[in-house]
């Protein structure tokens, strides 16, 4: 058959000379280890703010918020709303909450954001991995800094930033999520989120055959 190919493991590995293959098994790592920082900080924030902005204008930034904005409408307690461009829209004030995403730190639209935001003594917390937005940081007292590290492309850094947002929004009162453990700022157990990625992931390696191998069919009906 033409898609027999698909099942010669060694074929596919030697194909992936990024070592992409090795990122999909880590990826459900990402939420514990976005977790452990987010419990580390111990970010304090507000418990009245009126509404919530977030800035981003790369893929992580947006499928995390998607993923949020997908939840039971009843879980988001305050409006949350996404901007993909540096303006501040006219209802932002200081009862606003700003939460900008960079994976790279230097995202032109999310630093003109931070720069807008804080000329007018807006709260904002900044995720990212460094760049030009920790150095705003650093030197702003307004800007609470979350910081991860993830040598990958923005897309493969979804998993950090969806925990990260998620709990800087259940910090902030802004989202109201049930769970297991009460310790964390959200609710969430995140062992449960990982456990069944972990098995999704595995799925998915080039050993499994086609017919019990998810990509392998949208492959071939790509």
């Amino acid at each position: 058959m033409e898609f027999d190919i698909l099942d010669n493991e060694k074929y596919i590995y030697n194909l992936d000379k990024a070592k992409l293959i090795d990122v999909l098994l880590d990826f459900p790592n990402q939420f514990k280890k976005a977790e452990k920082i987010i419990k580390d900080l111990k970010i304090k924030l507000r418990d009245d703010y009126k509404n919530v902005a977030v800035f981003g204008a790369g893929n992580p930034s947006t499928v995390a918020f998607k993923l949020i904005e997908s939840s039971d409408i009843n879980k988001l307690k305050l409006p949350v709303v996404f901007c993909s461009t540096g303006k501040i829209p006219a209802w932002v004030t200081r009862d606003t909450l700003i939460i900008v995403v960079s994976h790279s730190g230097d995202t032109l639209e999310v630093l003109d954001a931070v720069d807008n935001a804080s000329e007018k003594g807006i709260d904002i917390v900044a995720i990212t991995t460094g760049g030009r937005l920790r150095e705003k940081a650093r030197v702003n007292n307004k800007i609470k800094l979350i910081e991860y590290s993830a040598p990958l492309l923005p897309r493969m850094a979804v998993g950090y930033i969806y925990v990260l947002l998620v709990d800087v929004l259940a910090s902030a009162k802004a989202i109201g999520i049930s769970g297991i453990d009460k310790e964390r700022a959200s609710g969430l157990n995140w062992d449960d989120v990982e456990n069944e990625l972990f098995q999704f992931t595995r799925e998915l390696i080039p050993e499994n055959k086609i017919y019990k191998n998810t990509a392998k069919k949208i492959a071939i009906n790509l």
